[in-house]
């Protein structure tokens, strides 16, 4: 499972409206085509930013790897 996917109970939590943000950016970075700058997973991060998600850059030599980190759950 990748770090950025929600559980179902996290699922259950959001409204209506972040739930279909956070389906629809899931398709987005799941698709075979997601690759390259305008391709689905750039889409797809920036839909999980608005939902609160942070962007992580790790430069490594001349790439840069990008993942995201969900947010903490709120008690």
């Amino acid at each position: 499972m990748n770090s950025w996917v929600l559980t179902e109970e996290e699922k259950n939590k959001l409204t209506e409206q972040d739930r279909k943000k956070y389906e629809t950016a899931v398709r987005y970075k799941s698709h075979d085509w997601a690759n390259g700058p305008f391709g689905g997973w750039v889409r797809g991060n920036d839909l999980l930013k608005e939902l609160g998600w942070t962007e992580q850059i790790i430069i490594v030599g001349n790439r840069q790897l990008v993942s995201l980190i969900k947010p903490l759950p709120t008690v």
